[in-house]
C-alpha cells in the first residue's frame, strides 16, 4: 500500500507507477469521512483510476473493490508531517492513518517517508497514535528505536 502524494508531501507518483510497471499489486487509500477511516483500494493505472476525494487528495475511484483482508498487505508506506527516531509520527491531525495502522498485521512493514528536515528529536504520542517501523528520507533510513 502506498499513497498518492499531494500538497507538500514526499512525492510518490513515480514509485506508484514503477510498482505497477513491475507487476506489483498496488493499493492506495480511499478516505471515508463519515466513518473517519481509510480503506486500501486497488489501482491498475494512474492517474486514470484516481479521482479527487476528501481533503483534495486523489484516491481510487473504485471504493467497492477495497481490500477486505488487511493481512495481505506486505508493506504500508505512509506520509507524515514529522517523525522521530522511535517511529512516532505527526499526521494531519484527523487520526485516519493511526486508526488504519492499528488494524494491520505485525507482519506488515510500516514505513514513513519524509524529508530530512521533518525528522525531529521527540514526538510525544497520545494513546491514539501509532508508530511506523522505519522512516526513509532522502538522506537516511531510520529503523525505529522501540525503547
Amino acid at each position: 500500500m502506498l499513497y498518492w502524494s499531494a500538497h507538500n508531501e514526499v512525492g510518490t507518483h513515480d514509485l506508484v507507477r514503477q510498482a505497477l510497471k513491475d507487476g506489483k499489486k498496488v493499493f492506495l487509500p480511499s478516505c471515508d469521512t463519515r466513518q473517519e477511516q481509510i480503506y486500501p483500494c486497488p489501482v491498475e493505472e494512474v492517474p486514470g483510476d484516481l479521482r479527487q476525494g476528501a481533503f483534495g487528495i486523489c484516491e481510487p475511484c473504485e471504493r467497492e473493490n477495497r481490500l477486505q483482508d488487511l493481512s495481505e498487505l506486505d508493506l504500508c508506506i505512509v506520509p507524515g508531517i514529522a517523525f522521530d527516531r522511535r517511529g512516532n509520527r505527526i499526521g494531519r491531525g484527523f487520526g485516519y492513518y493511526d486508526r488504519f495502522l492499528r488494524k494491520l498485521s505485525d507482519k506488515t512493514v510500516k514505513i514513513g517517508v519524509a524529508y530530512a528536515f521533518q525528522i525531529v528529536d521527540n514526538i510525544y504520542p497520545t494513546d491514539g497514535d501509532t508508530r511506523v517501523d522505519m522512516v526513509v528520507t532522502e538522506d537516511d533510513l531510520l529503523v525505529a528505536d522501540r525503547r
